[in-house]
Order: structure tokens, then sequence, then C-alpha cells
């Protein structure tokens, strides 16, 4: 089974689910929302993945993958991949 770090995958995320009931969520293109990414950030004894959701320059929000539900990637495209 291959393992892929949220930080280390290439695929540009179009959107993220918050929570179980996925009735919250970030779209790239909705609400002035103009990138999402992952990054790692030191926690206890671990690096733990936190979502980063961009509004142009400005950082809006960030997420803890603890509570991200689903991840859906924008269909097509590989950034760095040929």
């Amino acid at each position: 089974m291959n393992h892929t770090m949220l930080s280390k995958d290439t695929r540009p995320i179009q959107t993220i689910f918050i929570g179980d009931d996925y009735q919250r969520r970030h779209d790239v293109g909705q609400y002035g929302v103009t990138k999402i990414s992952a990054v790692d950030e030191t926690g206890e004894m671990a690096y733990v993945p936190w979502f980063e959701v961009w509004r142009g320059d400005a950082l809006y929000a960030r997420v803890n993958s603890a509570f991200v539900g689903e991840v859906y990637y924008q269909e097509g495209l590989e950034l760095g991949r040929k």
C-alpha cells in the first residue's frame, strides 16, 4: 500500500470538506479562494498536516487535516509533472 504525504503531493487541490457532515467546505474559485495548499506543522513528536486556504496573497484560513473529511483535486492538472 502506498501512502502519500499531503504536503508532498503536487496535485492542485480544488475542494476540502470539513467535518463529517460535509456542510462546511472551501472551494477554489468560490468566495475569493484562489488556492488551497497542504503544509506540515511541527506537532508533538511528529509533523501534523494542515490545509491553508488563500485569497490572493492573503492567508484566509487554516484547517487541521484531522477535521477534513475529503479532499478533491483539480482534474487533469498536475504541477511539476509531465
